[in-house]
């Protein structure tokens, strides 16, 4: 005899794991569990990226540009409104 699928574990699987489904069900599930959402975790790893950036002893501090002296940039601005 062939192998068969009960009628009852067909119709269940398709109940619980239909494609739209399973999105809702991970959504519902992190919205239970409390946990933050990927994009916040994405912006948190680059904001602690970009710190570590920032201290003078990080190999890919020379990469980053020169500090804007911030009195030479208020002149640019304050040049361009009296036009």
């Amino acid at each position: 005899m062939g192998t068969k699928k009960s009628f009852l574990h067909t119709s269940t699987a398709n109940y619980f794991w239909t494609d739209n489904q399973l999105p809702r069900m991970r959504v519902r599930a992190l919205y239970c569990a409390n946990l933050p959402s990927l994009q916040h975790r994405r912006d948190q790893q680059a904001r602690k990226f970009f710190k570590s950036i920032l201290a003078p002893d990080s190999c890919l501090h020379s990469l980053l540009p020169a500090r804007l002296d911030k009195n030479v940039i208020a002149r640019l601005r304050a040049s361009r409104t009296k036009r």
